[in-house]
């Protein structure tokens, strides 16, 4: 048997370090929450803003159509490249991976000979060149933002263009949000001392009661053995999940589910405003497996043509 006063002050120990262990990984879990939340609503109130704003002003020609279809489009891969490095431990899928990528979009994300050339390290990654995919693609949707002035019949007033942009940066600071987190681990000292002390504490709480008669007290010291265990145990396990919010368990975030919701309503939106050949033609690329390369540019608008992708 052990001393039950020194057990007690263990007790202390173990306590403070799963409490802190706990405080840690629910900060974090929720941390990612917003940021993945910031990240859908951003995409959401910038293709909504972006339709509201021009259909006000009459933008009702085909280059305008042509360009609202084309700021959705790159809006939406915006938020497919950062879920895709977002789910890349899980999945090992690179961002220009995704079968929604296509056209220009997809030269432009996959990495090339330049990229090598201006790499600080010859010891560059797959996941470190997917991790740019989401900031290429926020530069093509400034990109389009920016080219409204001369391609809408009627183009935005600057607050407005301001507007837009402002949903982009809001956007991208809940990707640095995410790209902070997956960066930087739970420090492992953390980990190791408490589930240490932990599988300790819980595999000596028996030698406390053999000081007991066990004839009298078995069931009793049995509950206790079993609730300290449950509770102490218990609670690391929950820390492990809450650690990694992402891949397959029942608790993890189906971060692809919550974007194909994104994707629904901006069907929906470009139906209602643009009708329902375009709102056709953006789903189609979106689902289109097709790995289309190289295009052709309107004569009319300047917008850059794949496949007839944006042809009605």
């Amino acid at each position: 048997s052990i001393s039950g006063q020194g057990h007690g002050y263990a007790g202390v120990i173990v306590s403070f370090l799963v409490v802190s262990r706990i405080n840690t990984a629910l900060a974090r879990y929720n941390e990612c929450r917003g940021n993945i939340g910031v990240m859908y609503r951003e995409t959401r109130e910038l293709l909504q803003t972006a339709y509201v704003l021009t259909r006000r002003d009459e933008n009702l020609s085909r280059s305008d159509k042509e360009w609202r279809s084309e700021l959705a489009y790159r809006a939406m891969i915006m938020l497919r490249t950062a879920i895709s490095v977002i789910e890349y431990s899980e999945h090992k899928i690179p961002a220009w991976g995704v079968s929604e990528l296509s056209g220009y979009e997809l030269d432009y994300c996959t990495p090339t000979a330049e990229w090598r050339r201006y790499a600080s390290s010859a010891s560059h990654t797959e996941l470190q060149d997917s991790n740019r995919a989401p900031l290429r693609m926020a530069y093509l949707v400034r990109e389009t933002i920016a080219s409204q002035k001369g391609r809408l019949s009627r183009p935005l007033q600057p607050q407005h263009e301001i507007m837009l942009f402002h949903s982009v940066d809001s956007f991208m600071t809940g990707w640095f949000g995410m790209t902070k987190f997956l960066t930087t681990p739970v420090p492992f000292p953390l980990i190791q001392m408490t589930r240490t002390i932990v599988l300790i504490y819980v595999f000596t709480l028996p030698l406390i009661f053999l000081k007991d008669d066990p004839s009298q007290f078995l069931y009793e010291h049995c509950l206790v053995v079993f609730l300290l265990t449950y509770g102490f145990v218990g609670l690391e396990l929950v820390s492990i999940e809450l650690d990694n919010p992402f891949g397959n368990d029942e608790n993890d975030f189906d971060c692809y589910a919550f974007a194909r919701g994104v994707f629904d309503d901006t069907y929906l939106m470009i139906h209602d405003t643009d009708g329902p050949e375009y709102a056709d033609i953006v789903r189609r690329r979106m689902n289109s497996s097709k790995r289309a390369a190289g295009g052709a540019v309107s004569e009319t608008t300047g917008l850059l043509l794949y496949n007839d992708e944006f042809t009605v």
